[in-house]
């Protein structure tokens, strides 16, 4: 009945190890299918009911060939399928010619149904072009009055002699069936059969029907024939609830026409099986129900049995928990003792006592609890095995069961009348284990059997039985003279008894109900409220066995909880839950967790009671405690709270601009920021305000005024270069202690400074450059040379450069000098070159004066040839420049022997970092292979890619860390534009992590760079 998966697969991957060797084409009408040299064309992919589709086999190779094996197929896989086996075929092979013996049958490729229908022609095919080397396959397409129109077969080629449908599996093409039949409402049945223990045919024609199996008998499938293009389903019922038939709680699985169905399980009891045919036309339907009575052990009847032709195994049919089976084997005639097994199914469930590992609970699991095992058996056994498999259940090719098993075997033969005792040990504690009855098997197969399918056939059950008991009592909706007590059991049946008593000592009153379902529920009434009681339960009426004890107090007034609301700098409200609500509620609170309570009460008959409290500290953390108890010694709930401090309850602009609405040069603004209370400022907090553009950004307007009141005020003197045409916004949550403190008035609580801003106000518009005359500032330049001469002369000297000299030069770099602007403060200054030597030098941002091209004090590139440039340096601030001319002499160096790099060119496949150059505050990397271009959306990105270490500031100061602020790649070069520049002879630490990123850096092939981290001694470029 089972095949294991395994062999499935390996039928599968036996053909697909021949595709190679065929293959299949088509053009716009016809079909070809290829097998080595030889090709089956047909003139199209269609064929009508009652039709011939003549095809051509051809051999296309210079020499004879022997022919091919000729099929056509049906697959199970397919919805609309055209039979080519069966009872009823729709397409056929034509009678071969010259003669050929035609066969076929059903296999499964895995989990695929094929039908097949083959020839294989004797000899050999002619040459290419030579007579003989071609013949016609037709395929015979016959009628009927199912509706066929689009259904499926497949035309195939297989290698001649070959056995193997595998081969035709993998080297076919489809061809569709059409017809002018309409959808056919047949829902009949041509045999129905019932497996369960034996074989037993059913009426095909009867709605209802039933059938009696043994004991011994826990699983049952069918097998049924049903019209064509039907769909059949398959479900199942015990005592009205509905069962899992694939182990995931599918309750209804497909059957397939003739096939026998998946495996369902049986209980002692009645299991209905449903089958449900619906009809070709997809609305019509019949139902076929199966009733499987699985009888109960007879009377007087305690064992189970399970054979093989020599030998009988008997054993207990119900076990306890925590004690050991014996079991007989007994031989009938002479033969080698058997293996003997336990077993555990997956179709058991929950109820499956577990033998061995199982993936579904496996051992590994804290949940695993091994329930039974094969015990020590005497003699000693030859051999033993565990684990678990999977089987097909029933005749499913999809659906699977596992089993856990425990077997062994006996060595040496035994002779008829020959008895050995097999110990089978329950492991399960006499404890409940919450199902009734727990289920394993015990199995026979042959001597020496090494598989597992066999035991699987041929096994009994065994119950390992669960006692009647109380698992547990609670106590529920207690009130003061009532309560109700739930009491759970494990397989509830007959009398339970209750009692129960005030204290430990009194006198029980008595109670019993009969049960068959858990949990039960008692309830009882005519209790003393506020008194504690104890309540028994147990199944034995003198309470000697099985006793499960609870307690529980009937109410008395009682607060369940406290919560405080309407929550104020200097009051709140106390919101007291409580049961049973009568007389007086006393309620305290302090600051704190040690001061002083203060004390209040109230007569309260429902809840919630609210109690209002007055006069407390802003920003204190108070308790507060509840009870019905005076003395706060018994049923006390207590809460926490705080009491609120100032918060921020506005921000505005309190100054006005000047004319235009515009503030100028030392005007002052205010901004006021008002509490919800009074606060008191020490110190000078600050607030920030923002003006435009985003270079001048942020400004912090410092604390003036409002200690000891609800508003205080900011003030900002405008100044240069303040700006903003859009007026200026307050910025929100900026307000900053910045070293003070703003304080509560009442208590000192520290306030809440968060707080909402103000958008650009054009009512607040800043202008610096609105100054009267009276404030102009006057501008300052000042220049100094680089090494360090007096620069009162204005003449400045350097030592000629060796860039250049020891490599390939890209960027310049030496700097001559610098000049800056010190009056007005942070001025942005225009900087500009003029003289007869201007071209010769290129001035930063910053008022750093360099060459444009390195000096060579033996090719001098001054005006006059002399090795002094004479340039004049502009600075412009506003309406305002200041100039000032230097003469930059270039001395003469000793020039050291150069320093060659060889870089081989770029012809590895993986593009990795191997050389770095440096030239000014360009770090160039060389790799081994050339690099796509970087565009402006990878450049961005790669920025947060890249760490560079090794750089070092104007005074010499390491820096580490940074980022890269250019990226350019040409051929296998990538150059890095770094902020703090890498000398000559250091060592630049380089780490990329951008591999994974969208924006990745690229080789040429377009293949990211993978993430490096290298550590490279930079030369000169």
């Amino acid at each position: 009945m089972h095949i294991g998966l395994w062999a499935a697969i390996a039928v599968l991957a036996a053909g697909l190890g021949f595709v190679l060797f065929g293959g299949l084409a088509s053009t716009d009408s016809s079909i070809t299918v290829t097998q080595g040299d030889f090709e089956l064309t047909c003139p199209t992919g269609t064929v009508a009911e009652n039709a011939t589709l003549a095809c051509t086999l051809t051999n296309t190779a210079e020499e004879a060939k022997p022919w091919p094996v000729v099929a056509i197929l049906h697959l199970s896989t397919d919805d609309d399928r055209a039979l080519v086996r069966g009872t009823l075929i729709d397409v056929s092979l034509g009678t071969p010619s010259p003669g050929a013996t035609i066969d076929g049958g059903v296999t499964w490729i895995g989990d695929t149904l094929v039908g097949y229908s083959r020839f294989d022609w004797s000899g050999t095919a002619g040459a290419k072009g030579a007579t003989g080397s071609s013949r016609t396959v037709n395929v015979v397409a016959s009628h009927d009055s199912f509706d066929e129109d689009s259904e499926k077969f497949y035309v195939a080629l297989g290698p001649d002699g070959s056995r193997g449908v595998g081969l035709l599996y993998n080297n076919k093409t489809g061809v569709t069936l059409t017809d002018d039949d309409g959808p056919s409402t047949d829902t009949s049945l041509s045999n129905l059969k019932l497996s369960a223990g034996q074989s037993h045919t059913l009426s095909p024609t009867q709605g209802r029907q039933s059938r009696t199996v043994a004991y011994e008998v826990t699983e049952a499938t069918l097998t049924a024939a049903s019209a064509r293009g039907t769909v059949m389903t398959m479900s199942a019922s015990f005592n009205g609830s509905t069962l899992d038939l694939d182990g995931r709680g599918a309750t209804s699985i497909g059957v397939i026409s003739e096939e026998e169905s998946a495996a369902v399980p049986l209980s002692v009891g009645t299991t209905t099986v449903t089958l449900t045919v619906t009809a070709e036309d997809g609305t019509t339907t019949g139902t076929h129900t199966v009733s499987i009575v699985r009888s109960a052990l007879g009377d007087g009847v305690d064992t189970v049995a399970v054979s093989l032709p020599s030998f009988t195994l008997t054993c207990p049919a119900e076990v306890a928990k925590a004690t050991n089976a014996q079991c007989t084997l007994r031989a009938t005639s002479s033969a080698g003792w058997p293996v003997v097994a336990i077993i555990h199914s997956s179709a058991d469930g929950a109820s499956r006592a577990l033998v061995a590992e199982d993936p579904i609970i496996p051992d590994t699991d804290p949940a695993y609890s091994k329930d039974v095992s094969l015990g020590n058996q005497q003699p000693a056994r030859k051999a033993f095995n565990h684990g678990y498999g999977e089987l097909f259940s029933g005749g499913s090719r999809t659906l699977y069961r596992t089993y856990g098993y425990e077997k062994f075997d006996w060595s040496g033969t035994a002779s008829a009348g020959d008895t050995r005792t097999v110990t089978i040990q329950i492991h399960d504690t006499s404890g409940i284990s919450g199902v009734a009855a727990e289920i394993f098997y015990v199995a026979l197969a042959p001597s020496d059997y090494t598989g597992l399918s066999q035991l699987v056939d041929n096994k009994v059950p065994i119950l390992i039985k669960s006692p009647t008991a109380v698992t547990g009592v609670a106590v529920q909706n207690v009130a003061s003279d009532s309560a109700d007590v739930v009491v759970e059991t494990a397989n509830p049946a007959g009398t339970l008894y209750l009692r129960y008593r005030a204290g430990t000592s009194g006198a029980w009153t008595e109670t019993e109900e009969e049960v068959t379902s858990s949990p039960a529920q008692f309830s009882i009434a005519g209790l003393t409220a506020d008194t504690k009681y104890q309540v028994q339960a147990s199944f034995d009426e003198d309470f000697s066995a099985g006793v499960v004890s609870g307690s529980f107090t009937t109410l008395a007034p009682s607060v369940t909880g406290v919560a405080v609301q309407n929550i104020e700098s200097g009051s709140a409200e106390v919101v007291v839950q409580a049961n049973n609500p009568a007389g007086m509620l006393y309620l305290r609170y302090r600051a704190g967790t040690s001061g002083a309570w203060t004390e209040t009460e109230e007569e309260v008959t429902s809840s919630p009671a609210r109690i209002s409290i007055a006069g407390l500290n802003a920003g204190t953390e108070y308790q507060v405690q509840a009870s019905f108890d005076e003395d706060f010694s018994a049923g006390v709930i207590s809460e926490s709270f705080s009491t609120l401090v100032p918060s921020v309850t506005g921000v505005e602009v309190a100054s006005s601009a000047g004319q235009d609405s515009w503030y100028e040069l030392s005007n002052m603004i205010s901004v006021r920021v008002a509490f919800s209370e009074a606060v008191v400022v020490t110190g000078s907090p600050t607030l920030g305000i923002d003006m435009d553009p985003a270079s001048w950004g942020r400004k912090d307007a410092v604390y003036a005024s409002g200690s000891g009141t609800a508003e205080l005020t900011f003030t900002y003197q405008v100044t240069w270069p303040n700006y903003s045409s859009q007026g200026i916004a307050v910025l929100a949550n900026t307000l900053a202690l910045n070293g003070g403190t703003i304080q509560a008035a009442a208590g000192g609580a520290d306030a809440d400074l968060a707080h909402s801003g103000l958008n650009h106000d054009p009512a607040h518009k800043v202008d610096w450059r609105r100054v009267s005359p009276a404030l102009e500032v006057i501008m300052v330049m000042t220049c100094q040379p680089a090494q360090g001469q007096d620069g009162a002369t204005q003449r400045w000297t350097v030592a000629e450069s060796q860039e250049g000299k020891s490599g390939v030069r890209l960027t310049a770099g030496l700097i001559a000098g610098s000049c800056s602007v010190t009056s007005p403060t942070n001025a942005v200054v225009s900087w500009s070159l003029s003289g007869n030597d201007a071209d010769r030098f290129e001035i930063s941002d910053d008022g750093t004066l360099s060459f444009a091209e390195p000096p060579d004090f033996e090719a001098p590139a001054d005006s006059d040839g002399d090795n002094v440039y004479e340039v004049t340096i502009s600075g412009a601030v506003g309406d305002q420049t200041r100039q000032s001319s230097v003469a930059v002499e270039v001395t003469d160096v000793d020039e050291a022997p150069p320093t060659i790099i060889t870089i081989d060119p770029p012809s590895a496949t993986v593009a990795v970092p191997v050389h770095a150059m440096v030239s000014g505050n360009e770090l160039t990397l060389v790799f081994t292979k050339e690099l796509a271009a970087i565009d402006d959306a990878a450049a961005r990105a790669l920025r947060y890619a890249f760490v560079v270490d090794g750089g070092k500031d104007r005074d010499g100061n390491a820096v580490d860390g940074q980022a890269p602020t250019g990226f350019a790649a040409e051929s296998n070069l990538l150059t890095l534009t770094l902020g703090a520049a890498v000398a000559v002879g250091d060592e630049a630490t380089v780490r990329y992590v951008g591999a994974a990123a969208s924006n990745a850096l690229l080789d040429s092939d377009g293949t990211a760079v993978a993430d490096f981290n290298v550590t490279l001694t930079a030369a000169q470029r």
